[in-house]
């Protein structure tokens, strides 16, 4: 299977992936669109991870898969995507909406971990939404269409939230859980033909959580930036 990642140069969480991913499956380039990450979603990885995840430059990582591309929805991406033969490509941080011939472009599709239990959490901001909630908290790895948060679902696992000492702890392990997720997902693939799985409709899809539920969130969960 000839597999591509898409992200961003300065994406805080790319290079790690990469890394985890590579060590299973050879990845033939990683397509890196020009957006910046935005700030705003920088200060928000911070929060989520205080630094429990090692960064890792994605730039740093053989010059010879890196491939710079000024929009991952321009149509140069599908003449890459043909004449290196990508059958799937992976998620690993796209700054765009990807139009509906970018999704199909790839013989498989695009394989995208969201952090959240679809189709019931679509969205932003779900991991927060779920705990905020009381629901159980989880990723759903899907193959991605050109809506948000849809596709046919591969694999979806929840976790029960006792074994967490804090939010920051229960974010960051769904943050790593989500590279097993898609190596497992991965694996599927390999074994069982994209027509097997389903695109499963209905839930809700939620805008970013405020500053006041987060507050309610950190009381009950605990913030380990908040120093005892």
């Amino acid at each position: 299977m000839i597999i591509g990642l898409l992200s961003t140069p300065d994406h805080p969480f790319c290079g790690y992936m990469h890394n985890i991913i590579s060590a299973k499956y050879k990845i033939d380039c990683i397509l890196l669109d020009g957006k910046k990450y935005k700030e705003k979603d920088l200060k928000l990885w911070q929060e989520r991870t205080i630094n429990k995840i090692p960064y890792i430059n994605v730039l740093d990582i053989n010059n010879s898969k890196i491939i710079h591309i000024s929009n991952h929805n321009d149509p140069e991406l599908i003449s890459i995507i043909k004449k290196r033969k990508i059958e799937l490509l992976i998620n690993c941080g796209t700054p765009r909406i990807l139009h509906k011939e970018i999704v199909n472009a790839p013989k498989i599709g695009i394989l995208n971990c969201h952090p959240g239990i679809l189709p019931f959490y679509r969205g932003c901001s779900c991991v927060e939404w779920a705990l905020y909630n009381n629901d159980l908290v989880g990723n759903t790895c899907h193959l991605m269409n050109d809506k948000i948060d849809e596709g046919k679902i591969i694999l979806s696992v929840s976790h029960e939230l006792k074994n967490f000492k804090s939010y920051q702890a229960i974010r960051t392990f769904l943050y790593l859980n989500s590279i097993d997720l898609i190596i497992k997902s991965i694996q599927i693939l390999e074994k069982k033909g994209i027509d097997e799985f389903k695109c499963e409709l209905g839930g809700k899809y939620y805008n970013p959580i405020d500053e006041e539920k987060m507050k309610q969130i950190f009381d009950r969960y605990g913030d380990e930036r908040v120093k005892n």
